[in-house]
This record gives structure tokens, sequence and C-alpha cells, in this order.
């Protein structure tokens, strides 16, 4: 059986439960099969990139890239003339908030359509890997940076070594070491694409011998660099890594051909050559794959090397190119000419724009050789073209940095994912210069949102042409595409599982008394997690009937199983209301109490206690008990007064929280929400996640209501009227003898 985990999409259960060369001939890859001669069917794998940062609050306490907030001249500087609010004022997208019953405000142009989800998720990794894989997807290359298992300390210079203090907790680290555990069920691949450009970013200066020179420096973060990829490669590629001629591919998303200079952040030819050697001391010798496309004017995708400038070494006797690699993978192109003249947001980057970057990657551009020459010369080993199909990052903002990458999805030649693929190496080219491998350039992102993931506003249709393009390319059969849809049912499945598990946990049946869920529940639970995982399996080997077969009678153990549950209603809610005197009351539907904070008293507010300070409720009585004993799947709504605090001062933001007593290894935070500055009643709803119930806030509190602002003198005192809280508590009933309570 999986490790489950105690994470879980409460949207997802509230939903489902409430309503290539001679060479290349003897390379391998993992699992042990060898490739057959470049351009037969079967020889060629195709892999993704994929995005390892994305976070939710149930499982990290947290919801990062789903969030995203205009700081003014903080976060977002313009890149050419003022500053992003004189483009995009105020942007507020919390990634807790729902907009609608069944979606929250993201940074995401488009909605994934399982909702928000975080990559440490086993459920997460088993319904990409499977949606993958049916779309005949080899393995992924999960975008990585850094372990955060800092292996130096000292200052003015003097660095020392420090004793290994892993493992690492960096959530990218663990969601690839989790993604690699359920990869190896499905033989599937994981891999990194290591984001080198963050080496020298993500470890500052002031945390590495803070007082040396960057010149110093530079050779120990490489040193930290090497420490931390080998630790990927002992803990992620020994379990389920690609390979090629036994050898571990790892892709750098950052390599110049510039010479070393000060703290330059990209990975120089200078740079990978003195990390391969002190990866060597490790006893790695990976296969290096560098990125095109860096620092070439617009993106062309010149090819990264120009002959004249050919680095003399060799790796094992085989030249290689500038970078030290020996091979290169391509993206796409960011930009387009228009860009630094034309009006911000305006320009595009068109499907045209995409083919000739492709072309220009393959067959050079100029003087400067494509990818096609570099292998056919012996300059490279291997290369992998890629495709994309759209780019929209109007919401994510690129990363903070205001840069415009829109590509559309197609134009009248057809959608650009197909135009991309067309221009990949057919059986027609030679041998020498062929590749046998390929590159969807991302599955998923958030932000960028150029992704072939499911979502809401394109459905199926990018993943399903992905899949029909990739097994043209390989020379197979035309894909069941029917089978793409049933991982989402199985990801379904696996939230139900999630839920009982989670209730289960929570039960209490007295102080001194603890006994097992009844036999029924079990049985039908067991039943549900047996028929899930075969399902899984068949939808790995491509056995649609199967596994449509195993998904129906999984659900309906499932549905046995739940039947044993007790659901209970929760709607309780506080508020302050007027009395026909004029005197201002809490008013509650029971079970929930304002407590006193610090000060001893709760000031009031217009229509509402003020936000002043921090306000707590315990929720008492018959809900509490329910809420401490089972699982909750809900909603939390507060009604606050949206006070506009910028006039004044255009620097001043104020957020909303809620927070919860929660357990340690969690945030407490399940509600982060700047003011829209309204000066109206504003009310917001977020899932109540995380919550013990315990009484362990503050006073003796459950929940925390507060308003957090970045200048507290200056800041303008919200109200809050009201607070409700609303759901079903799940409860696994308690066994004794032959009797159950």
């Amino acid at each position: 059986m999986r490790v489950r985990s105690a994470g879980w999409s409460l949207l997802v259960v509230a939903s489902l439960f409430l309503e290539g060369s001679q060479e290349s001939a003897q390379q391998q890859f993992a699992m042990g099969k060898d490739l057959e001669a470049v351009g037969s069917p079967g020889a060629r794998k195709v892999f993704s990139d994929y995005f390892m940062g994305a976070q939710n609050r149930p499982i990290a306490g947290v919801t990062n890239v789903w969030r995203l907030y205009d700081t003014p001249h903080v976060d977002f500087d313009f890149p050419r003339d003022g500053t992003l609010d004189d483009f995009f004022p105020r942007v507020c997208w919390s990634g807790d908030a729902y907009v609608t019953a069944d979606k929250k405000e993201v940074s995401a142009t488009f909605y994934p359509i399982i909702g928000i989800y975080d990559t440490r998720d086993p459920d997460l990794n088993e319904y990409h890997i499977l949606l993958a894989k049916s779309a005949g997807i080899d393995g992924f290359f999960g975008e990585w940076q850094i372990t955060n298992v800092k292996q130096f300390q000292g200052s003015g210079g003097d660095c020392t070594a420090v004793p290994n203090a892993g493992p690492s907790t960096n959530h990218s680290t663990l969601g690839l070491i989790s993604m690699a555990q359920v990869a190896r069920q499905f033989g599937f691949t994981i891999g990194v694409t290591y984001t080198s450009t963050n080496l020298f970013t993500w470890y500052p200066y002031s945390t590495l011998c803070s007082s040396a020179t960057p010149t110093a420096l530079r050779s120990i973060f490489l040193e930290q660099g090497a420490w931390d990829l080998d630790y990927i490669l002992d803990n992620v590629y020994s379990v389920s890594g690609p390979h090629l001629g036994g050898r571990p591919m790892v892709l750098l998303w950052s390599t110049d051909d510039s010479p070393t200079t000060g703290s330059a952040r990209w990975f120089d030819t200078d740079d990978i050559w003195e990390f391969r050697k002190k990866l060597a001391r490790y006893g790695q010798d990976p296969f290096l794959f560098g990125r095109d496309n860096h620092g070439r004017p617009s993106g062309s995708g010149a090819g990264l090397i120009d002959a004249a400038l050919a680095n003399p070494e060799v790796v094992r006797g085989v030249p290689t190119g500038i970078l030290g690699v020996e091979g290169f993978f391509s993206w796409h192109r960011f930009t387009n000419p228009c860009s630094g003249s034309c009006s911000p947001w305006t320009d595009v980057v068109t499907p045209a724009d995409q083919v000739n970057y492709i072309d220009n990657f393959l067959n050079g551009q100029g003087a400067i050789l494509g990818a096609k020459a570099l292998k056919s010369s012996g300059k490279i080993t291997a290369y992998m073209p890629s495709v994309t199909p759209h780019i929209d990052n109007h919401k994510g903002l690129s990363w903070s940095s205001g840069y415009k990458n829109r590509t559309p999805r197609s134009d009248a030649a057809g959608s650009t994912l197909s135009q991309m693929f067309a221009v990949w190496p057919d059986s027609t080219v030679p041998a020498a210069e062929n590749t046998d491998l390929g590159f969807v350039d991302l599955f998923n992102d958030p932000q960028e949102n150029a992704g072939i993931e499911p979502t809401r506003e394109w459905g199926y249709r990018d993943i399903e042409e992905c899949a029909t393009r990739i097994a043209e390319w390989k020379g197979l059969p035309a894909p069941d595409l029917a089978l793409l849809r049933l991982p989402e049912r199985l990801y379904g499945i696996r939230k139900g599982i999630g839920l009982i598990f989670a209730a289960i946990a929570r039960q209490s049946c007295g102080p001194s008394l603890n006994p097992p869920p009844s036999p029924g529940l079990n049985v039908a639970l067991d039943a549900a997690v047996s028929r899930a995982d075969a399902a899984a399996m068949a939808i790995s080997s491509a056995r649609r009937i199967a596994a449509e077969s195993e998904l129906s009678a999984a659900e309906a153990n499932l549905s046995a199983a739940l039947s044993q549950m007790e659901a209970t209603r929760i709607d309780v809610f506080w508020q302050v209301q007027k009395d026909a005197g004029g005197n201002y009351l809490d008013v509650t539907s029971g079970d929930i109490i304002e407590l006193l904070g610090a000060s001893g008293v709760s000031a009031l507010g217009k229509d509402g206690r003020t936000l002043a300070s921090p306000l707590y409720f315990d929720v008492t009585g018959a809900t509490g008990d329910a809420l401490q004993h089972g699982q909750f799947v809900g909603t939390i709504t507060i009604e606050f007064l949206d006070t506009n605090g910028r006039e004044s001062d255009p620097e001043l933001y104020e957020n909303v929280r809620i927070l919860v007593d929660s357990p340690p290894d969690v945030g407490k935070v399940i509600l982060d929400y700047r003011s829209r500055e309204s000066d109206l009643w504003r009310a917001v709803q977020c899932d109540l996640v995380n919550g013990r119930f315990g009484n362990g806030l503050s006073f003796g509190a459950d929940i925390r209501v507060e308003q957090l602002v970045n200048a507290p003198a200056r800041s303008v005192p919200r109200g809050l009227h009201s607070l409700r809280i609303e759901g079903h508590v799940y409860r696994a009933s308690c066994w004794i003898g032959e009797t159950s309570r």
C-alpha cells in the first residue's frame, strides 16, 4: 500500500460527497531498458518539465504560488518605466478566498481542473504521473533549486564545513523524494531541472561566510551546489531517476558562455567544469544538459554554441561544447522584438515565433550551430527539442518581475503545440543528427500557465493533443484518449479515502477507551484502497476497461465505508447587532463565543468589533466536541469593514488574517486577505482546515482574527461584523464488542 498523505483537498472531498546516434543506441534509461535504433518505434522518450513549488494550506500551511499581492514599489518593479502599479494597481490574489462556490482567487490564469494542490501530496503525485504516462510522457524533470541544508559557516572569507544537518526539509526536495517513490510503482522516472541560477540567490551571501568576496564565495556556492545535487541523486535518482548510458540525466536551467565575473548568477563554463570535479568527489558523474535561449536576442534559440568559442576540454574522450555539457534542451521563446518598445502587455510571442525558435535550436542561425549539427560533429551526444501549448502569465506577472509572456494557443496555421511538434526531427533525418529525446517544457505551472495539465478553462484539450502528437513522433498507434480522464476519477477516490483515514485518526471514545472503528467500516475501507490501487496499475498499463471496472468497484466500496460514518451538519455564527436602543450586542447561534484578549476588553467599531487588536473565539458545546473529534469539511466566513488605509499613504497595505489552533507541523494561518480599499463591508470565505479545536491559541481560543499592517502606527482599524462556520463533520463510530457508539 502507498503511504497516505494527511493533507487533502477539502474542495474535492466536499464536491464528491456533499452533493539519437550509434552511441545513443547503447544508452540506457532507468528500469534497465536499452534504447533501440534512432527513430524506430518505441525507442523514443518524451519528458516534461514539472513545477515543484505549488503548496496549499492543508499540507504546507501556505498558498505560495497560488497567492500574489502587489506590495507597492517593492515586489513588482517594472523593468522599464514606473512600477507595476501603473498598469495593475493593487494586485490581490490570496490563494485562500473563494470567488465562486468551487473556485478560489488565485494567481493562475487557468484554474486546475482538480482545484489548487500541493506538489508534496502523494495523491497529487499519482494523479499527475498517471496522467502524464497515459499521454505518452516517460518522466518528469522537477524544477528544483536547493536542499536548504547549509554546509558552510564562517565570516571574513574563513569558511568552514559544518556537520551534515540533513535530511532536507525543503518543500521541493521533499516533493521530489515523495514523487520518486510513487513513480517507481509505475515505471515512470523523476529527475531534476536544476535551476542553478538560484544557487547564488537562495543561499544569500550573508548565510555563507558573509564577509568573503563574491569571487571567493563562488567556489563555496559551487561546493554547496554539488552537495545539494548529490543529495538529490542519492534520494531521487537512485529510486526512479532517468539515465543515459547508466548516468543520471540532469538538466541545468541556467547556463551561460560568458566568463565568470563577480557574483554573476549564471553557471558559466568555468563553473560547470568545477562543478563536475566537485561532484566527482562524491562519486557522481551526471549527464548534463544545458538549456538553450540564454542571453540570446529575443530568446531566439541560437543554439548556444558559437564554434569559434569551442572548449578544448573533453569528457571521457568525447569533445563537448563550450559549456561543459554533453547535451542541450530547448524551452520556448519568452519575448518578441516588440519588447522594450511597445506598450506593456500588448506584445505577443506568436506560434510562428515559437516555431522559429525550435527551428533555430535544431538547425542553427547563421554561423551559430544548431543541435543537429552539434550532435553530428561530436560536440554533444544528445539533445531534446521542446513544445509548449500556450503561455499566459498576465496574472502571475512572470514571477513578480512584470515581464509579459504570452503565446496564443493557436493561429490560422493550427495549434502552437502541433506546429512545434511538426519541427521535431522525423525518421527521414539521418541518425547521426537525429534524436530519441523530446521535451514538453511545462506540464504544470500555476503562474506561467504554459502547462498541459487539464484546467477548468481548456479541459483536456492540451493533453489530448499532446498525447496524439507524442504517439505520432514515437511511431506508435493512436492513444486511447478516454484513458486520460481516469486519473482525475482516481484522485477523487483517494481524497475520499483520505477523509476517512483522517476521521479515524481524530476519533475519541472516551478518556481511557479508544477501540478501532467498526469491522464493516474497516472491510469497506480496505476494499476501497485495494481497488483504487488496482485501478492505478491498470491505468499505468493502459488497460482502460480494467481500470474503469476497478474504479467503479472502488467507488462502491468507498460509498459503503462512508455510509458507516457519522456526518454532522455544522452551522454556527457570531455577529454584532444593534438593538432597539442603539446598543451593540454579540449575537450567536450558540456554541461559539468571543473571548477577551490581553486588554480585557473588546472595543466596538462601526457595526462591529474593531480589529485594532486580535479577536479570539472559542467553539464550545456539542459543536466544539464534534469538531475536535471528527474531520471537518467546510468553510469559515468573516464579514469585515474593508477600510481604505492608503488615502494618505500609498505605501500602506493591510491584510485581514484568520488563524486556527493547528498542529505544529502546519501553519496556523488559513486566510491572509489583502484590503481592496472599498470602504464597504466585505464577506470573505475560505476553507476551515488544520483546526484542532483544542483551545490551543492564546486565552484558550480556537480561532483568531487579526489585522496585519505594514505600518501599524498609520493603520486604519477595521471592524469585524460577523463570523460563520458551515460544513459537515465526519466521525468514525467506535466499536465495542457487538455494539457501536
